[in-house]
């Protein structure tokens, strides 16, 4: 009789596994999840299939991200492949999604996420709805659920700690005294 395999997943949570196999599928996705962070930031040229719409005014000093989503990933493939400029959110980009979830915290992950996009397609975006072809909501409709869900992880990666950034906080950023 096999051994029961006992670890510890991404999630932190401790899991026991009665088929090695099941056991080893675990493992390949979370050596896969390491593998899938964003590269480092560069200074450079963008690649030749980045559409930067004029008029785009990046922060200082933020990572900007550009991503290409395939056409054949999207509900509307006609309309080639998508291009998005992201960046990470401020205090008030926040407020203004979480205010679009109105409360429901299975939807606050994509309204973050969504808000994070600020231009597309080589269009600056518009959340009036009257600019039907810069129209956030068309494009996030067109785009289909799979790249939805990519959009979510780029928000996770630019706006929450990694589990090495929060190791080294733990271990270097804070200090815990008793006081007398």
């Amino acid at each position: 009789m096999e051994q029961d395999v006992e670890t510890t997943v991404a999630s932190g949570k401790s899991l026991v596994f009665e088929d090695p196999e099941e056991f080893a599928i675990v493992q390949e996705i979370e050596e896969q999840e390491k593998k899938s962070d964003l590269p480092a930031a560069t200074i450079g040229a963008l690649p030749d299939w980045a559409d930067i719409p004029p008029g785009l005014k990046c922060p200082r000093g933020r990572e900007v991200i550009v991503v290409k989503l395939q056409a054949n990933w999207t509900h509307t493939p006609w309309k080639g492949d998508r291009t998005l400029v992201v960046w990470a959110l401020s205090d008030g980009d926040e407020k203004v999604a979480l205010k679009r979830a109105m409360g429901d915290s299975n939807r606050a992950p994509y309204e973050l996420a969504k808000q994070m996009i600020r231009a597309f397609d080589g269009r600056i975006v518009s959340w009036d709805p009257k600019s039907p072809d810069a129209h956030i909501e068309n494009f996030w409709n067109e785009i289909g659920s799979k790249n939805r869900q990519i959009i979510v992880r780029l928000y996770l990666r630019l706006n929450v700690l990694s589990e090495d950034e929060r190791r080294d906080f733990f271990e270097n950023c804070v200090a815990v005294r008793t006081t007398g």
